[in-house]
């Protein structure tokens, strides 16, 4: 099995997908800019903040149905793969039905701690009411897109994610200008585009299980021997067994599928946390600061973009072999991950070290923003160095279900960063102090994790 071939199978689809969303951002923001005071823009920056805040928190809901679903297709357990999807729209339903009744303490909340000014917060705050009502339908699309990467498949997620983000545009354009709708036809895009992918990724998902021609591990028998299995003497008591060990299994079933993602929530926490005060840390330095620390996030952003395609890829492959109980496959596996993920990050940082100066220039012509971003050219530089196993590890990591060393690895990264830039009590007045810490936290993700994985899966032959 040529593994190269089966890694960028995987990735590029989930790349293509990534480099949607900062074209949607763009196009909100162009449509923001054309609308009648700067205020508005302002309040689009904030509501998307305070949205997004939601979906990123449960992104467990991806990365756990993702794992457990590649481990059920690893071991070619159908039923299990479907059990997985229906645990995790329940679960999807219920945090759901929580953030829409408690909607209205999360904007007042989330407000507060953003604290814009009286104009733009209450189009901030509609913004956030209008597109909260989308928020069932995105957290719908996270567990199918999860689901259906677990199946190895990263094509339908991307042709989904494409069509609701061009649907977005269109609706962005059409409601916003078009429409005069200004803020609230941006958010109402949003709202009516995140159920147009909720209802197409159930749609599809149904006809995989229905017996399309999607990648479904076979059902474990036919029809004919289960209909052998009932004409049996002992049915009865077979059939009591059964149901007995079905219900163990489900209970089972429950408690690591908790587990596992009870874990990616405190994870998702600590790394909202990390990029909160990342933020909030640098407006205290001045506007100028707050200005250069976004240009420089989009440096690391942007990696992301490609490297979260090779996360996929080991969280679909490590997650296979490794409910397959295949060890050799999943350390070869592993290896090929590692050499893709050395090379993008040979290649990005290449690119920054190059061309930092005229990528910073195209996101903005503010001199002195640009001078204060030249000044850290160096840790823009060693980011994809620095960063490029943490997205290889997560990856894998999600894929075996091993979310408590996620957790473990990221907890301690995060206090870490904390302890860096909080010293004596006060927090720390330098930029350059700010991001060394940013850089130290994914450097200590990503080392705990390799470590990790070499005692105990990598042995002597990673």
């Amino acid at each position: 099995m040529n593994l190269s071939r089966e890694v960028l199978r995987l990735a590029l689809p989930a790349i293509v997908a990534n480099l949607t969303v900062p074209v949607l951002g763009l196009v909100d923001t162009t449509v923001a800019g054309h609308l009648q005071s700067s205020d508005q823009l302002a309040a689009i920056a904030a509501g998307s903040m305070m949205i997004n805040m939601l979906p990123w928190l449960c992104g467990f809901l991806r990365m756990g149905t993702t794992g457990l679903t590649a481990n059920a297709f690893g071991a070619c357990d159908r039923l299990r793969c479907v059990a997985v999807i229906r645990k995790s729209l329940l679960i999807a339903f219920v945090l759901s039905a929580l953030f829409l009744i408690l909607q209205k303490p999360l904007r007042d909340l989330l407000l507060y701690l953003m604290n814009p000014g009286e104009s733009v917060a209450m189009m901030a705050g509609d913004y956030f009411s209008i597109c909260i009502a989308g928020i069932p339908g995105q957290l719908c699309m996270m567990a199918v897109t999860g689901w259906f990467i677990g199946l190895q498949n990263t094509r339908v997620p991307m042709f989904i994610a494409v069509g609701m983000n061009i649907v977005n545009i269109f609706l962005d354009i059409y409601l916003a200008l078009g429409g005069g709708m200004g803020v609230s036809g941006i958010a109402l895009g949003t709202a009516i585009s995140n159920w147009a992918g909720a209802i197409a990724s159930v749609t599809v998902m149904t006809c995989w299980i229905r017996g399309g021609k999607g990648p479904l591990p076979p059902k474990r028998r036919d029809k004919r021997e289960e209909r052998k299995e009932r004409e049996q003497p002992s049915w009865n008591m077979a059939r009591k067994d059964s149901v007995e060990t079905v219900r163990a299994g489900e209970k089972e079933g429950w408690e690591g599928f908790f587990r596992v993602n009870g874990a990616l929530l405190l994870r998702s926490a600590c790394i909202m946390a990390v990029s909160f005060a990342m933020t909030s840390f640098a407006s205290r330095m001045g506007s100028v600061t707050l200005a250069a620390n976004a240009v420089m996030m989009q440096f690391f952003i942007f990696f992301s973009y490609f490297m979260d395609g090779f996360a996929f890829a080991g969280e679909a492959m490590a997650g296979r072999y490794y409910g397959g109980s295949d060890m050799v496959m999943l350390r070869r596996s592993v290896r090929t991950l590692l050499w893709w993920g050395a090379g993008m990050g040979a290649l990005f940082l290449l690119v920054y070290a190059l061309w930092s100066g005229n990528i910073a220039e195209a996101i903005t012509d503010k001199e002195d923003v640009l001078a204060r971003v030249a000044d850290m050219r160096l840790w823009m530089v060693l980011l994809p160095a620095l960063t490029v196993l943490a997205f290889v590890f997560d990856g894998i990591y999600v894929g075996i279900t091993q979310a408590g060393a996620m957790l473990r690895a990221t907890l301690t990264a995060a206090l870490v960063f904390f302890v860096v830039t909080c010293h004596d009590g006060h927090v720390t007045d330098s930029f350059t102090l700010l991001w060394m810490a940013f850089d130290l936290y994914l450097l200590i993700r990503e080392l705990y994790l390799a470590i990790c994985f070499r005692k105990k899966i990598g042995g002597a032959g990673l």
